[in-house]
């Protein structure tokens, strides 16, 4: 049965008709469970967005005046194509759970959805992270003979750039077609130039979960070695074709093969050749500027998370596994989890609110990231205070998401004035309630 019993519900929250648009969990979850009064006719929306005729059916499904007959050509076709939608149209189908396995976390993102509505942190408050069940591969060899829509390349951040490489991948998949991701499990100039390679924005599994949110099915997961280095051009595409590779996707800036020799240029030539689809997509830009992994690197690099996240599409995240610490947080009666976090590029050092998700919750929270001045550290460390949380979770993993700066790192003249100012830093993460 639908989840929400009519499309207005979902239009007017998303165009900021309903005030007030979202404010807690609470009212969240009256929208997503349909307790929500309709303020829109359905009618409303499909004359201000003409659809085709399976979403039509969809809106009728949702207003209970038929049944869903065609239910798996419906979620198919909106997986395959919600993304050629208008945005609003998108969104409210996004909040009825009728995009079939990307749902919300997925479709916010990458609608770029993340002003007054914020329909991705409701998201991921209310659990919503179903995504595909990526395959993967770590040769260029695939059992599968289906043929495969790829998209090609390092993809680190997978951001909102990379999207726009995804969406185009999606567009070209037909019924019976599998659509997939060739990337490298490190960065190609950790082997071409050791040294040189740049401290990654995403670790490896974090690439895997945004590849699964962007819809990919099976993903080539290649260590970048003398094997792949040496493969011309030619040689790399007659290993896409022996793939059962029927079409792909990149930038317009893509080189691959010997010594780079290789060009987006020469991809379409072999794939015209074949008559098979393939697109090299230009940069996309904000505020005048290309969208980048490099660009984003030097953003959270400094500290500047939200303006990365905006250019990301999603939040940055650090994920780690808490481990014993020192204890001074208990003593001072602030007890944190300390994160052994895998390597990859740090925001810099400072104090920052945040929201740390455990065991299935969020929760508001502080994290330090630096080497403790106050106490004579060496060491960078990553310590998170959880607010009104009191468990011993060491060995359990936490994530860290929506990380915003706060104040640097620095030394008091006494331990008291350190939680004169820990006392100050609460309130940047206080709830409503507490004013």
């Amino acid at each position: 049965p639908p989840v929400i019993p009519s499309v207005a519900n979902a239009v007017s929250v998303v165009e900021g008709r309903h005030p007030p648009v979202i404010p807690s969990v609470a009212n969240a979850v009256s929208v997503v469970e349909g307790r929500h009064p309709p303020l829109l006719p359905a009618k409303t929306l499909l004359a201000a967005h003409p659809v085709p005729l399976l979403l039509r059916e969809f809106c009728a499904t949702a207003k209970g005046s038929s049944h869903p007959a065609n239910g798996a050509k419906l979620r198919a076709f909106a997986w395959q194509q919600w993304q050629m939608l208008p945005s609003t149209t998108l969104t409210a189908f996004a909040t009825l759970g009728m995009t079939g396995v990307p749902r919300l976390r997925r479709c916010a993102p990458t609608l770029g959805v993340t002003g007054v509505p914020r329909l991705r942190r409701c998201a991921a408050t209310l659990g919503m992270t179903d995504s595909v069940n990526v395959k993967i591969y770590h040769e260029l060899f695939r059992e599968n003979d289906r043929p495969l829509v790829l998209a090609i390349g390092f993809f680190d951040g997978m951001h909102r750039g990379h999207l726009e490489i995804a969406k185009a991948a999606r567009r070209m998949r037909k019924p019976g077609y599998r659509v997939g991701v060739l990337t490298f499990a490190n960065h190609p100039a950790s082997f071409l130039r050791p040294g040189t390679e740049p401290p990654l924005i995403t670790t490896t599994a974090e690439r895997v979960d945004l590849f699964a949110r962007a819809g990919f099915e099976e993903c080539f997961l290649i260590t970048f070695d003398e094997r792949i280095a040496k493969l011309t051009p030619q040689e790399f595409l007659e290993r896409l074709s022996a793939m059962s590779v029927s079409g792909a996707a990149v930038g317009s800036t893509f080189r691959f093969g010997h010594k780079r020799a290789g060009d987006a240029a020469t991809m379409a030539a072999y794939f015209a050749e074949r008559k098979l689809p393939f697109a090299a997509l230009e940069n996309v830009t904000h505020d005048g500027e290309r969208i980048s992994s490099t660009r984003i690197r030097a953003l959270v690099a400094s500290g500047e998370l939200e303006r990365a996240d905006y250019l990301l599409g999603h939040s940055y995240e650090l994920r780690g596994v808490v481990e014993v610490g020192f204890g001074r947080g208990h003593d001072l009666d602030f007890p944190t989890a300390n994160l052994r976090v895998p390597e990859k590029l740090l925001p810099k050092d400072g104090v920052y609110a945040s929201v740390a998700r455990h065991d299935g919750r969020d929760h508001a929270a502080l994290v330090s990231i630096g080497t403790n001045p106050q106490f004579d550290g060496k060491q960078r460390t990553i310590e998170a205070w959880l607010r009104d949380f009191r468990e011993t979770i060491y060995g359990h993993e936490v994530v860290l998401r929506d990380l915003r700066y706060l104040r640097e790192q620095r030394l008091f003249a006494s331990v008291d004035e350190l939680v004169a100012q820990m006392r100050t830093d609460m309130e940047a993460v206080a709830y409503p309630s507490y004013g």
